[in-house]
């Protein structure tokens, strides 16, 4: 990943501010490689030069998409246009250069075009309809829709850079684990995402309980989908061993929160809190304690 960081901004005369960096690295190690990992390995493979390579590209797209957006350099028909008519795009930052780099080599890469475009068209959308979390009275449904969508979906594109065909079985599986990524992610935000006042479903509904139940019925459509995985037993364990492993974080978090409720009836004064209370921090032993319980007893297939 740094090489071919690095390389990039040789060819384009250029640098990644160190922030952007280092959250391209982040996402390509811990959020795309890891899940691609686990998905090849339920196909009884290890992952490939030209997969990891295609990854990369994807990191370097996703952390520049959401840049483009959140600190609104580049207008709504320009970020379309580099999206879906690079070739004739014409860049004119060090940014839009090696977003069009990247996308264009993606588009090339990838076997069907089409439904991958689809895609990348649902992932813009939703990223408009996510600046409607700047209300702090958006419907609840209207809430949970936008929260799905953008996980789902931007999670889910990595299927497109698998060498190896799919079965709808993990097709699903990834929109699935991108919804749950999502919402743990958001948890995990609760205090970064009251500063900039952004409304998500942990704010919104005021309740750990209500939170940790709604995360338990998303893993449990995760769970029932990975039953109709066309794969020998061993792996589909092996499987959902590794997935719970991800999924389980959501689970550390909900678990904060129900610290923080204390028994009562709803979530304390968020606002009034101070940061330290708000972080989940996973280097304490009683949020690991709680990540590996969680994830031996979610893993457990019985």
């Amino acid at each position: 990943m740094y090489s071919l960081l690095q390389a990039l901004e040789k060819e384009f005369d250029g640098a990644f501010h160190q922030d952007t960096f280092k959250k391209i690295v982040k996402y390509n190690s811990l959020h795309f490689l890891l899940n691609f990992y686990i998905f090849c390995k339920l196909q009884g493979r290890a992952i490939s030069k030209e997969e990891r390579n295609k990854l990369r590209h994807y990191a370097i797209l996703h952390v520049l998409f959401d840049n483009f957006f959140d600190e609104k350099t580049l207008s709504i028909d320009q970020i379309k246009s580099m999206t879906f008519s690079p070739e004739t795009y014409t860049p004119a930052t060090f940014e839009e250069k090696v977003f069009l780099k990247s996308g264009l080599f993606l588009l090339a890469e990838v076997k069907d075009r089409e439904e991958y475009l689809q895609v990348c068209k649902k992932i813009l959308d939703t990223q408009i309809d996510s600046l409607e979390q700047f209300n702090p009275y958006i419907a609840c449904q209207r809430l949970h829709d936008i929260t799905f969508q953008k996980g789902g979906y931007a999670i889910s594109l990595c299927r497109f850079f698998m060498d190896s065909p799919i079965s709808n079985a993990e097709k699903n599986c990834w929109f699935l684990l991108g919804e749950l990524v999502q919402l743990s992610t958001d948890i995990f935000d609760i205090y970064q995402d009251l500063q900039d006042g952004i409304q998500t479903i942990p704010l919104y509904l005021q309740d750990a309980y209500a939170m940790e139940k709604l995360y338990e019925q998303k893993t449990e459509e995760m769970k029932a989908m990975m039953m109709r995985l066309p794969f020998p037993l061993s792996r589909q364990k092996d499987f959902r061993i590794l997935m719970m492993s991800i999924v389980s974080f959501g689970f550390v978090g909900t678990a904060h929160l129900k610290d923080l409720q204390a028994g009562k009836q709803s979530l304390p004064d968020l606002k009034a809190l101070p940061r330290k209370a708000l972080i989940v921090d996973m280097e304490k032993y009683i949020n690991m304690k709680r990540w590996v319980t969680i994830s031996f007893r979610l893993g457990n297939m019985k």
